[in-house]
């Protein structure tokens, strides 16, 4: 048991090792950088933010992939997802590593009017083994349909999600 442990903090210091490798070649090739959704590597970006929360990961990852797709972010009070990319209105929704190693989206609300749903699975332990998909409303609905089922509020509310 001890020495399993031992060798998974090995391995885990090594990976820092080649995390503050990529930080310095990183800091070489852009410069400093003033807020970390700046990040322009998703590898990186998503290891440094690893250890928050998923509640103050979500809002910084939406920023970083807002800013990858050279998106315009909107305010949730205008009820139409959460950024404007090419025209369109996009809701995205993000899961992170988790004990069943797979996409859980949560918190639809298919009454606002978006085109598309980015849904990303970001594995930050192994960057290579996240997915990415592009759903149009009609199919996110189709989904909700086959899979779906109220996660949040009251049951009168959830009458209306």
């Amino acid at each position: 048991m001890l020495a399993s442990r031992i060798e998974e903090l090995n391995r885990e210091i090594d990976r820092l090792k080649v995390l503050e490798e990529k930080i310095s070649t990183y800091v070489d090739s852009y410069g400093d950088i003033e807020e970390i959704t700046d990040i322009k590597k998703g590898e990186l970006f998503f290891y440094l933010i690893s250890s928050y929360s998923a509640q103050k990961k979500a809002p910084l990852a939406q920023t970083f992939i807002s800013n990858i797709f050279e998106g315009k972010e909107i305010p949730p009070s205008e009820n139409r997802g959460d950024f404007v990319y090419n025209d369109s209105y996009v809701e995205l929704k993000c899961s992170f590593r988790n004990q069943a190693q797979m996409l859980n989206l949560r918190q639809i609300r298919p009454w606002q009017p978006v085109d598309y749903y980015f849904c990303f699975y970001i594995d930050d332990k192994e960057i290579e083994n996240s997915q990415f998909y592009v759903l149009t409303k009609e199919e996110m609905l189709k989904e909700v349909e086959l899979c779906g089922s109220a996660t949040h509020g009251t049951s009168k509310a959830n009458e209306n999600n």
